[in-house]
């Protein structure tokens, strides 16, 4: 009954983030099942598409999307899903655009979720290089026309936590220790007492105004995610690179690479490993730097993969 395959829509549309983060395959096949057995249940194809995105590929999403029925394609999240297809085939001006034309349709609280969404990929989407004045002003100007007003409460915590990350980011991409700090304790009084967050934003802000790495080692040694601790393991190869530290592919190879590429944020990941592997391996840099733009590239990292583009270039022509 169309009552039972609306159930099973938005059951699987509450658990498949928890599920994409644990074995992406296992909630692909999942969904198929569901469409197998749900033909008419037109949102089980968004979700398809969703978690084909999520795991890299592109041709099922775009399958998965040309399957919904028309006036399904008009509704916001199809064109959102859609933007990000154009975006994992290269096409990173088709799909702004189209993220921008949503924008203008979309109800006030999901124009706040779309403008957070994009505002995280602005700032994680780059090479590992100090933040440019323009991209923080761009990110700032964003920041003050963000408005939280239209978000329910539990969505408005979460989106609070996004915006005093990315606020301390600026605030140590600046060395501006103290508005970091005050960042964190404004932020212990809304995140959850157990919220590893702040904890982590502490350790970012010793290593980068302190120049100390003994927290954000401390903080790997208790991170049980595999990913954080990949994350956390490459910022002190950064802070190694930017202080010509002779111990640079020690510290490189103590990072754990990604085991599963099956999540977005495993391929960028994946594909800052690799970068940071060709510049501290000159000979392979070339295959490297490769190898980390086509993972960027399946990340939806449109600006790092130009970027590393660019680099690859000059290298090659040297």
């Amino acid at each position: 009954s169309s009552e039972s395959a609306t159930e099973v829509t938005e059951s699987l549309e509450t658990s498949i983030g928890q599920l994409l983060s644990v074995d992406s395959a296992a909630a692909a096949a999942i969904i198929q099942d569901a469409i197998k057995i749900l033909p008419d249940a037109q949102r089980l194809n968004l979700l398809s598409a969703r978690v084909a995105i999520e795991r890299g590929e592109g041709e099922h999403a775009e399958k998965a999307l040309r399957e919904c029925k028309e006036e399904l394609q008009e509704e916001i999240d199809w064109r959102l899903l859609n933007a990000r297809v154009k975006r994992l085939s290269g096409k990173f001006d088709e799909a702004n655009q189209e993220e921008r034309n949503v924008l203008e349709i979309a109800d006030p609280s999901r124009a706040t979720k779309i403008q957070l969404n994009r505002l995280v990929l602005s700032i994680e989407d780059r090479l590992p290089q100090p933040l440019g004045d323009e991209l923080r002003k761009n990110a700032e100007s964003a920041l003050d026309e963000i408005d939280l007003s239209t978000l329910k409460s539990e969505n408005k915590k979460a989106a609070l936590v996004t915006i005093a990350a990315i606020r301390h980011s600026l605030a140590l991409a600046t060395n501006d220790a103290d508005t970091a700090a005050k960042i964190r304790t404004d932020l212990a009084t809304t995140a959850s007492h157990d919220d590893p967050i702040i904890e982590e934003m502490a350790a970012r802000a010793a290593l980068i105004i302190g120049d100390d790495p003994h927290r954000v080692r401390s903080l790997i040694s208790r991170t049980a995610n595999p990913l954080r601790r990949c994350a956390l393991g490459l910022l002190l190869v950064k802070h190694a690179h930017e202080k010509n530290n002779p111990d640079i592919a020690e510290l490189l190879a103590d990072v754990e690479h990604p085991s599963d590429l099956g999540t977005a944020t495993a391929r960028r990941l994946s594909a800052l490993h690799w970068y940071w592997r060709g510049v501290v391996d000159k000979s392979q840099r070339v295959k490297c730097w490769q190898e980390a733009m086509h993972r960027f590239g399946m990340a939806e990292c449109a600006n790092a993969y130009t970027q590393l583009q660019h680099k690859l270039h000059d290298v090659m022509r040297l």
